[in-house]
């Protein structure tokens, strides 16, 4: 889909917020824009959504669509965003009648938090100060929601395809963003929790726009050649997404951020820069805050948005399946929750005359590669060197092929008699990738560059966990050094 129709998609969703929904050809989600207390979910289980269809000569069968371009995609100008002013500050016994959405979800009135003894024979006490956690309300919170927010309005898309998701990065606010990640757990009795590759990546924008994309399964279909014989590759991960995370002047906000940024090194080799940790802002800011660096993003909901953030059976769902509505409104809160609490942060500090720098050491974490060592470099098991091997390395190193080029250089079916496949097919992009790794094994001395061999290795997802170990350990041994 091109980025003029994923515009017109999003103002047609936009003006027809209150028309029903229709069945589209598009793999995006749009939820939203969201009044204050309005439910409007779809149907969970329809994995086709949408809220306007968009024919092929570019109309729309919903109401008129705006002729201005998008305005969560106009970088120079967006609404200010509305500092939540966090737990009400007002006596109890006044504030469920003036807050609304408090008094809905807490269902009654708050109760004293000091109650006289009902023993008639008691003996008297001396008075004690009251604690300031005593003055605390005894109810629940209500419950997060990105619905609740109006100012800006939050706008939740979905995502699978990969042009899609380079198009929506490419719209985001510039700024700080918030970041998060899912993957799925398995548990087993008196085994160790079995994690795997990250499923799902969420960002969002000071904007109001709410990223979820779905990275397991992600493919990218391409061409080889004139007689358009198509190839699919699984790529795993986003360009554009990998741009943004790996950029070091974008903080990317988030709680524990530094472990899920080393994760997605394991995963997928991406080096994450400047991750910001919620917790370390939340210590410099607030004098009377959480003084660790590391807080629960629950906690820091409850302190600095007044609200409990459901951490529900989704946290530990299946990510890998098709996302259903509950899944995407959990991500979709995570990030969102976390933008609301950086800019409660941001106002709490001006308050304390405190100034937040996001590059500061104290708030922003990096993932670097292996630091090299000082041994005799990696002894992988001996490979024999093979033509195809050879043939493979010259066209990525000396000829600076493309891996799609090379899918189609390398492959002998229908050329070369005893070869099953058809004229024209190529070879899977996996197998090309491990013909020049199998290269580098067999002969150490040939001389290579290990960001370009981490971006070859990058483009099949399946390969960097094939290859992580070598990678990884001749990265460590200061391998693959630039000419």
């Amino acid at each position: 889909m091109t980025s003029s129709r994923l515009l017109k998609t999003l103002d047609a969703a936009f003006a027809a917020k209150s028309t029903p929904e229709l069945e589209s050809e598009s793999e995006i989600e749009i939820f939203g824009p969201f009044t204050s207390k309005q439910n409007s979910n779809p149907q969970t289980g329809n994995k086709k959504r949408a809220t306007a269809e968009i024919h092929p000569d570019g109309t729309s069968n919903g109401p008129a669509v705006l002729k201005s371009i998008h305005p969560l995609f106009i970088q120079n100008s967006y609404p200010k965003t509305r500092v939540d002013p966090g737990p009400s500050k007002k006596p109890l016994s006044t504030r469920n009648n003036d807050d609304k959405a408090t008094a809905s979800t807490c269902g009654g009135t708050a109760k004293p938090a000091v109650r006289p003894s009902s023993k008639t024979n008691a003996v008297p006490r001396a008075k004690k100060p009251i604690s300031k956690s005593s003055l605390e309300p005894t109810e629940a919170l209500p419950l997060y929601t990105y619905k609740d927010y109006t100012d800006p309005k939050p706008c939740l898309v979905h995502t699978t395809d990969e042009e899609e998701a380079n198009d929506f990065v490419a719209g985001l606010k510039a700024g700080p963003v918030a970041f998060d990640m899912e993957w799925r757990v398995f548990f087993a009795r008196g085994a160790k929790v079995s994690e795997r590759r990250t499923a799902v990546v969420q960002v969002a924008d000071a904007r109001g726009m709410m990223l979820v994309v779905q990275v397991h399964g992600m493919n990218r279909m391409y061409s080889l050649d004139v007689l358009r014989v198509v190839t699919e590759c699984k790529t795993g991960f986003p360009k554009a997404l990998q741009a943004l995370i790996e950029d070091p002047e974008i903080p990317k906000l988030g709680v524990n951020i530094l472990n899920d940024g080393k994760k997605l090194f394991r995963d997928y080799g991406i080096l994450a820069k400047n991750l910001v940790e919620l917790g370390a802002i939340a210590a410099a800011a607030d004098p009377d805050g959480p003084k660790r660096r590391i807080v629960s993003l629950s906690k820091l909901t409850e302190r600095y948005c007044g609200k409990t953030l459901d951490k529900g059976s989704e946290r530990v769902g299946n990510w890998e399946a098709p996302l259903d509505q509950q899944q995407l409104e959990y991500a979709a809160n995570d990030v969102h929750s976390s933008l609301m609490i950086y800019a409660r942060l941001r106002a709490v500090a001006a308050e304390h005359n405190v100034t937040l720098i996001l590059s500061d050491p104290q708030f922003a974490t990096h993932v670097e590669p292996p630091v090299p060592s000082t041994g005799l470099g990696p002894t992988p098991e001996p490979i024999e060197m093979r033509g195809q091997f050879m043939r493979a390395y010259r066209c990525w190193h000396e000829r600076d092929m493309t891996l799609e080029h090379m899918c189609k250089e390398l492959s002998l079916k229908g050329r070369v008699p005893g070869v099953e496949g058809k004229s024209g097919e190529g070879l899977k992009a996996g197998t090309v990738i491990s013909y020049v790794i199998s290269a580098l094994q067999a002969n150490p001395k040939l001389p290579f560059d290990m960001l370009k061999l981490r971006e070859l290795v990058q483009m099949d997802s399946a390969s960097w966990v094939r290859h992580r170990e070598w990678l990884l350990s001749a990265w460590a041994e200061g391998l693959g050094k630039k000419e």
